[in-house]
C-alpha cells in the first residue's frame, strides 16, 4: 500500500508541475531567471552572465532524478558505498561529457547537452554497476544487483528526462530564437 501511495503522490505531483509548466514558462519572462555582473568594460558599461531559467530546468531535473535514483537505491537495500559509487561516478562522468559531446556534435564551446550526458551515461552504466561491484565485493559492503540498479537507471532517466521537457517548454530554448522565428 505504501508504494501505490507514494506512485499516486509522485504522479499527481508531478501532473501538477507539468501542467503549471505548459501553461505558465512559454511566456517571454521566462527566459532569464537573473544576470549576474562580472565587471564593467572600458566604456564602463557592465559585462554580465545572465542565468536562465532553461538552465535552472535542467539543473533541477538532474537533481531531483538524482534524489530518486538514491531513494530507488536505498529502497532495494543497496549497500550505500554502492550507491554513492553509482551516484558519483555517473555525475562525474556525464556532466564533463556533456560540455563534450556538445563541442563534438553542436560544434559549440560555450554549451551543454543533456542529450550527448545522458547518451554517455547510458552506454557506461553498465560498466560503472560493474565497477561499482568490485568497490562493493573489496569492502565487504554486498552484492549490487546489476539488472535492479539498471531498471533504477532507467526509471530516473525518464524521470528526469521527462522534467527537463520543461525547458525545452520555456521560452529561449532552440538557442534563443524569439517565439515568432520558431515553426508552430
Amino acid at each position: 500500500m505504501d508504494e501505490l501511495l507514494f506512485v499516486v503522490g509522485l504522479g499527481v505531483g508531478l501532473l501538477g508541475v507539468v501542467t503549471w509548466g505548459w501553461k505558465t514558462l512559454p511566456d517571454e519572462r521566462w527566459q532569464f531567471l537573473a544576470s549576474v555582473p562580472v565587471g564593467k568594460t572600458a566604456n564602463g558599461s557592465w559585462r554580465g552572465r545572465n542565468l536562465t531559467y532553461y538552465g535552472a530546468l535542467i539543473a533541477t531535473a538532474v537533481v531531483v532524478a538524482t534524489a530518486m535514483m538514491y531513494l530507488l537505491m536505498v529502497a532495494t537495500n543497496m549497500p550505500l558505498v554502492g550507491t554513492v559509487a553509482v551516484i558519483s561516478s555517473t555525475l562525474a562522468i556525464c556532466v564533463p561529457s556533456s560540455k563534450l559531446m556538445a563541442r563534438i556534435v553542436e560544434r559549440k564551446k560555450h554549451t551543454s547537452t543533456i542529450g550527448g550526458a545522458s547518451f554517455v551515461g547510458l552506454l557506461l552504466a553498465p560498466w560503472i554497476i560493474q565497477g561499482t561491484q568490485v568497490v562493493c565485493r573489496s569492502t565487504g559492503a554486498g552484492q549490487v544487483p546489476v539488472m535492479v540498479v539498471l531498471a533504477a537507471v532507467m526509471i530516473c532517466y525518464t524521470l528526469g528526462e521527462g522534467l527537463g521537457r520543461l525547458a525545452c517548454i520555456s521560452f529561449g530554448c532552440c538557442y534563443g530564437k524569439p517565439l515568432a522565428q520558431v515553426c508552430p
